[in-house]
């Protein structure tokens, strides 16, 4: 049985981590190298800008009852110079927050969180029960709460209106825009915080056809395209983002077909947009999930200063539905052109040393473990300095993706497999986990 693992591209959520929890073994030679901030220390500037690495490797290994396949595909991107940029985290002020929110709803009325009335309770129940994409097992469940959630709700309720003075440096503070229609957008963001969220209707879900199998109803949505091309939702992306004076250095990463539902039901269609910081033509990743963290091996070298920089912009033909603005940051200046990368044969070394820390050892269940190394892209990563916070560096590392196929001795378990990635440092191929934080341990 082959247990298929789905990427969910939820707006405004945060990514659960698939952890690896068995005990593991060390390898014979230590070649994971952990130079902590002496990384710093021992960047020099070089003068060739030639990295010699192949198209692809090809090998294997059975290390620690470990079956290490590479079938892997190098991805070298042209770049102007392996670059190590310094950046300063993002504290956003009262002053933004009003850009912010004049930029996307001008002259709305914000109002603090509402409370659902008997009206609002009838009305979804109604959604519900008309609705053909829930099942009858769903409808019973809603069926069972609805009396309690009908009994609470009043009839009527005054908003509390919401200004400046609402928002906290201790928290994230949500606020809400009434419309004509009974529908409610939203926007928050935290004083001297580093996010911000807008969405035109709270009420609704932003999907892309990934997050569905064959089976979901869903998935056929998505064979319509959007009223709006992809050309026009690009433009009005990069408006936005020269109109809030965002960071330049945020590029295009992705774009899909998105579709905002509500009960289920599209109501909107557009384009769903991912930027990161681009860096010297090497661009930073973004990963909701896929990842494993160090319970299973020494920890990283160098972690992510704050959670991980994306742009996400939801665009249908009446604008921005959606705008999540995550990990901000500034470019403080540049340290280097072109430092010296490490020979692509010691990080082969580094990553087949680092997937047995990860993965080798496993619990009884379990009758073998293999990993397939199938890509290896020279990226960006941000990483944190050690006693500086709000500050990191953005280096250039290797990102290697592989599947983990997990065999159980129970033959009626059959076989999990799982899509993964580890981060390296391109400078000393030490391990690194720019996508979390020190909060993790």
């Amino acid at each position: 049985m082959r247990q298929n693992i789905r990427i969910m591209l939820l707006i405004g959520l945060i990514a659960v981590l698939i952890t690896n929890s068995a005990c593991q073994a060390t390898p014979a030679q230590d070649v994971v190298v952990n130079k902590s901030d002496d990384f710093f220390e021992k960047l020099t500037e070089s003068t060739d800008a030639f990295y010699a690495a192949p198209d692809t490797v090809e090998q294997q290994a059975n290390i620690h009852g470990l079956d290490i396949k590479f079938n892997a595909k190098v991805v070298m991107p042209i770049s102007t110079g392996f670059r190590v940029v310094e950046i300063e985290q993002t504290h956003f002020t009262i002053d933004d927050c009003k850009r912010f929110m004049d930029y996307f709803e001008p002259g709305a009325t914000w109002i603090q969180q509402p409370v659902d009335t008997k009206a609002d309770v009838r009305y979804r129940m109604f959604r519900i029960e008309n609705s053909s994409r829930f099942e009858e097992y769903e409808k019973k469940e809603y069926r069972r709460t609805y009396v309690d959630e009908l009994e609470v709700a009043p009839e009527s309720v005054e908003f509390v209106p919401a200004n400046m003075d609402t928002f906290s440096e201790s928290k994230v503070t949500p606020i809400w825009s009434l419309h004509e229609d009974g529908s409610r957008s939203f926007f928050s963001m935290r004083l001297s915080g580093d996010n911000a969220l807008y969405k035109r209707s709270v009420e609704s879900g932003i999907y892309q056809r990934d997050n569905f199998s064959t089976r979901d109803i869903e998935y056929n949505d998505f064979n319509e395209d959007p009223s709006i091309s992809e050309t026009a939702a690009l433009k009005i992306a990069q408006k936005a983002m020269d109109d809030l004076h965002l960071a330049p250095e945020l590029t295009l990463l992705s774009a899909e077909k998105g579709i905002a539902y509500q009960f289920r039901e599209p109501v909107a269609r557009g384009w769903l947009l991912m930027y990161t910081r681009m860096n010297g033509g090497l661009q930073a990743p973004y990963d909701f999930f896929g990842y494993v963290v160090w319970d299973a091996s020494p920890a990283p070298s160098h972690v992510g200063p704050w959670d991980q920089e994306a742009l996400l912009v939801f665009v249908d033909d009446e604008g921005i539905y959606c705008f999540d603005l995550r990990g901000a940051g500034r470019e403080v200046k540049k340290l280097y052109d072109n430092v010296q990368l490490l020979p692509f044969s010691e990080l082969l070394e580094r990553i087949q040393a680092q997937l047995v820390y990860q993965h080798s050892y496993h619990d009884e269940s379990i009758e073998s473990v293999e990993v397939q190394v199938n890509k290896i892209s020279l990226v960006s990563s941000l990483i944190d300095i050690a006693d500086q916070p709000g500050y990191g560096l953005l280096i250039p590392s290797w990102k290697v993706e592989y599947r983990l196929t997990l065999t159980y001795k129970d033959k009626e378990a059959g076989t999990d497999e799982l899509d993964l990635s580890t981060m390296f440092n391109a400078v000393d191929g030490s391990y690194i986990e720019p996508r979390k934080t020190r909060d993790i341990e």
